[in-house]
């Protein structure tokens, strides 16, 4: 079997079959990017062995916890997954906000965290899943939705408004 000429998912697939070789291509594949992404965060005084492990550890989890019904490409979700990790290693205030909502649906492998789908309707349902699923900023999709930034800035905030009153935040 070639599977240098493997997907992410038929890795994944094989991976959760239990093939050693599948994850041992994963963590190959994946190495450099870790460490580009390690260095990126790098700051002074941390070990950068450190961090880099951190980097495999989330990589572990997020095949794992990966779920192909998210509509969002497995690097992207390990992109995500990677530098919410190293942000709240690093205490850093942009990647460590109270909101981080990709952290959660890792746990939970869903586009919506647990009783969202009863609170949020269909418009605010597709703005969490293209704003914190897909990583569109709110600019984007405003463009992608042809409303003006702030009627879709006053949406954002009801939709946030909901989820922290869900949430107890």
């Amino acid at each position: 079997m070639i599977c240098t000429k493997l997907t992410d998912y038929e890795l994944i697939y094989l991976i959760r079959e239990g093939n050693e070789t599948a994850l041992s291509l994963m963590f190959n594949k994946y190495e450099g990017y870790i460490w580009s992404i390690v260095c990126d965060f790098y700051v002074y005084n941390h070990k950068i062995e450190d961090l880099v492990q951190i980097g495999r550890v989330c990589l572990y989890r997020c095949i794992f916890g990966y779920n192909a019904e998210m509509k969002v490409s497995f690097f992207s979700y390990f992109s995500i997954c990677l530098k919410r990790a190293l942000g709240r290693e690093l205490s850093n205030p942009y990647y460590n906000t109270p909101l981080s909502f990709h952290e959660d649906m890792i746990e939970y492998g869903s586009n919506l965290l647990p009783g969202l789908d009863i609170v949020l309707n269909k418009e605010e349902k597709e703005m969490f899943e293209y704003c914190f699923v897909m990583d569109f900023s709110l600019r984007e999709y405003a463009r992608l939705k042809k409303v003006s930034f702030y009627k879709m800035k006053l949406k954002y905030d009801r939709l946030l408004a909901k989820i922290k009153k869900n949430y107890g935040l």
